[in-house]
């Protein structure tokens, strides 16, 4: 009896040192699951607030950083407006330097033609001058049928000498010629040709017989030796005349 009651007894104690084990069990387990699911709601807490601090942080520089973007291009645009104003301003400067340049250039141009006008003027009238201080050396008449040469060969004091061509510039023979024009210097030693008249009013040569005719197109030449005071005068018209023109004449 004593022993199957310690059996009993032992088995009670087997199944309450079971119960007890199981019950630790779950406690231990449900602590170990509480403290999991501690762990990891304090982790996903931690992890939210860093993944929200990292957003933050993020957001913030992100947005410092379009700021100061913002800002950089602003202060660009400022300056290239600054830049485009500045070249406008001297743009517009040299515009109103190139006028005056411009105006600068037209009076120079104005002070040029009127100091080149009064140089052609100046060397006109020295032109004239010298052509009235200086004897000349050549001079050509042109008249209907005719031409004459009047050319100074030489000069020395108060002298020189000349040569005087006639061109027969017609259709016809001028037959026997006699040439006048008007002359104050004194002819002296011609040859070729013949003193027919000498007066105030000037001179008349006529041929010296071997150069009588003068075909058309063709020419003769005479010359002499002539005295003058203060300077050589070459006479400007001259009138070409045959033997019945001068018979006429002298009959007149």
């Amino acid at each position: 009896m004593i022993k199957k009651l310690m059996k009993k007894h032992l088995a009670c104690l087997l199944v309450t040192i079971m119960c007890l084990n199981t019950t630790g069990i779950h406690e231990v387990r449900a602590t170990e699951s509480g403290h999991t699911q501690i762990q990891t709601e304090q982790e996903d807490e931690s992890g939210a607030e860093t993944q929200a601090e990292q957003e933050d942080g993020s957001g913030a520089e992100t947005r410092a950083e379009q700021e100061e973007t913002a800002e950089g291009t602003s202060e660009i645009g400022s300056e290239q407006e600054a830049e485009s104003s500045e070249r406008i301003t001297e743009t517009e400067t040299d515009g109103d330097g190139s006028g005056e340049s411009q105006t600068e250039d037209e009076t120079i141009s104005e002070e040029e033609e009127g100091t080149g006008s009064t140089r052609t003027e100046e060397q006109e009238s020295e032109t004239e001058t010298e052509t009235s201080e200086s004897d000349e050396t050549y001079y050509r008449y042109t008249a209907e049928n005719f031409e004459v040469e009047y050319r100074i060969d030489a000069k020395w004091d108060g002298h020189y000498n000349a040569t005087v061509v006639i061109h027969n510039t017609g259709k016809d023979v001028v037959d026997n010629w006699y040439l006048s024009f008007q002359s104050k210097d004194e002819i002296q030693n011609i040859y070729n040709a013949i003193i027919q008249e000498h007066g105030e009013e000037g001179y008349i040569i006529k041929n010296a017989q071997y150069n009588q005719d003068i075909e058309a197109g063709n020419s003769v030449s005479f010359g002499f030796t002539a005295s003058y005071q203060d300077r050589i005068q070459i006479p400007r018209a001259y009138e070409l005349l045959t033997s019945m023109e001068q018979a006429d004449d002298g009959d007149a």
